[in-house]
């Protein structure tokens, strides 16, 4: 390898700057270069699994899900304020179903989204450990790589990419 001289001419470079010309080159190479970086990754992939299920629908009707699936396991369970009876039977009236046919459709909804969600949070959990065990760019990569890999096997079980 060689070096331009001002004057034009080049010369050889020696052992230490062809070092740090790898060096250099290297760090340009880093993936993640501190925990910041890893866990920025690693939230974008666990939120793209979510949004594949939260995009399909307005963002004021995912906000109200908790309070939707409360409400149906109230009016299932013969618990349910006049309020919650209320909501529920608004939809059902829309959608043609029984006040029990609707909370149950809520219901059943709700138990696969917190399935989801349990297993994202318990993925997302791990992967920070390894992330914060990791003391290198390629230890943390690899880390995001096996989660990723987990999280594809896990979204497969609820047809998602």
């Amino acid at each position: 390898m060689y070096k331009a001289l001002p004057n034009g001419e080049k010369r050889e470079l020696t052992q230490d700057e062809v070092a740090e010309l790898q060096a250099a080159q290297n760090d340009a190479l880093v993936k993640y270069p501190d925990l910041t970086s890893a866990r920025v990754a690693m939230r974008g992939f666990i939120n793209g699994l979510t949004k594949q299920i939260t995009d399909q629908y307005p963002s004021a009707e995912v906000s109200a899900w908790p309070s939707k699936a409360e409400a149906a396991r109230a009016v299932i369970a013969g618990t349910a304020r006049a309020d919650q009876t209320a909501m529920i039977q608004d939809e059902a009236d829309l959608t043609g179903a029984t006040l029990a046919d609707q909370a149950a459709a809520i219901v059943a909804k709700a138990e696969v989204f917190e399935a989801i969600v349990a297993k994202v949070s318990g993925l997302r959990q791990a992967t920070d450990a390894a992330l914060v065990a990791a003391t290198t760019s390629a230890e943390r990569e690899a880390a995001l790589d096996a989660a990723k890999a987990q999280a594809a096997v896990m979204a497969a079980e609820y047809g998602l990419a």
